[in-house]
């Protein structure tokens, strides 16, 4: 992703204190930026090779390896997502429904 849409996404949130849950955060790049700016992030990726280099390269951010459709909010959070096109719908299905989300930045 250009270096210039992940600007973007990461300066579209709310600079409240919420934490940021990143849905497919697969090789880290938002992660990267949304940790530069100091947000508390829980990064979600399904792939067991990218949580693993996730997690070396990321130690800050909570890795979890899991599906993305499978996640529930329990508390309030900001959503960020770069949403692979063939889940754009799923993930929506999914995520609208929930209540404890309090923005969401999507690129699709």
């Amino acid at each position: 992703v250009d270096p210039r849409i992940i600007a973007a996404m990461v300066n579209a949130l709310p600079s409240d204190s919420a934490p940021i849950l990143e849905l497919g955060a697969g090789d880290g790049a938002v992660t990267w930026a949304l940790l530069q700016a100091d947000r508390a992030v829980t990064a979600v990726e399904l792939d067991s090779n990218r949580v693993a280099a996730l997690r070396r390269r990321h130690p800050r951010a909570m890795v979890v390896a899991g599906d993305m459709l499978d996640i529930r909010l329990e508390s309030n959070h900001h959503v960020v997502s770069n949403v692979p096109f063939g889940i754009t719908t799923p993930l929506l299905r999914h995520l609208l429904p929930q209540q404890h989300w309090q923005s969401a930045v999507l690129l699709v």
